[in-house]
């Protein structure tokens, strides 16, 4: 988005940066990662002829836009950023598991967090199911490594291999996103991809459950959720999906 045409830059308003500062004070969360971010951060309104786009450019500190309407995923975004490559927890390369960036679950907090602001449901219902499972688990204060961008710390609190679940989790982002464009450009998928996606989630369920533990409870949270009416735009692509049909 380098080449695109700015027609206004702006700081944040103080609309905006209560909002972020509220929601992170709200569930008792370091804000000063986002505080600081703020400093240097621009916004610019561009000319883009596309669909509604919104993004953010963490080495230069910076959101694009050419709608106001998804602004607040972005600043989330802000908030869980070092103004480096990097974003967030797990995206970046790590030294044992290159292969884990976890962008999946990236994206799935940040869409967390945006619900739990204007009760929007955000772009990634899957991913925001699996870190919502996380925090009905783990507790909201282990996003505390999110918005300090600490990927260490996040690993290191499982003390056992989430490599393998950021891994199945970063291929159903990538494959859900081209799954997403084929059945928006043309109304349908593969079967051979729309059978790869259930498998997949079937891994990552599994993945899932070897983090949170045996107890029922958990595994009905984490069910229940499955069946709720924020996957239905998942399996509007997909079509219908059960756990046990696919269960390796």
């Amino acid at each position: 988005m380098d080449d695109t045409k700015i027609i206004e830059s702006r700081k944040i308003t103080k609309e905006e940066y209560d909002a972020i500062t509220g929601l992170i004070n709200k569930y008792k969360l370091n804000p000063n990662n986002f505080i600081n971010n703020c400093k240097t951060l621009v916004l610019n309104r561009i000319e883009f002829n596309g669909n509604i786009f919104n993004g953010y450019n963490p080495e230069k500190n910076t959101i694009s836009y050419n709608d106001k309407s998804n602004i607040i995923r972005e600043l989330i975004h802000v908030a869980s950023s070092t103004k480096s490559a990097y974003q967030g927890i797990c995206i970046k390369p790590n030294k044992v598991f290159p292969e884990s960036m976890g962008i999946g679950l990236n994206e799935g907090i940040t869409d967390m967090f945006l619900e739990l602001y204007n009760k929007e449901e955000g772009e990634f219902p899957f991913e925001k199911i699996c870190a919502e499972v996380l925090k009905h688990v783990f507790g909201v204060k282990l996003f505390n490594y999110y918005f300090n961008n600490n990927d260490g710390g996040f690993r290191f609190f499982f003390r056992r291999d989430i490599s393998t679940f950021l891994i199945d989790l970063d291929e159903y982002f990538h494959k859900m996103m081209y799954a997403k464009y084929l059945y928006h450009k043309d109304g349908k998928i593969t079967r051979t991809l729309e059978l790869s996606i259930k498998v997949l989630m079937t891994v990552i369920i599994d993945d899932l459950i070897s983090l949170i533990g045996s107890d029922e409870k958990n595994r009905k949270y984490l069910f229940n959720k499955l069946k709720s009416k924020t996957m239905k735009p998942i399996y509007d692509i997909i079509g219908e999906y059960n756990y046990e049909d696919y269960h390796r």
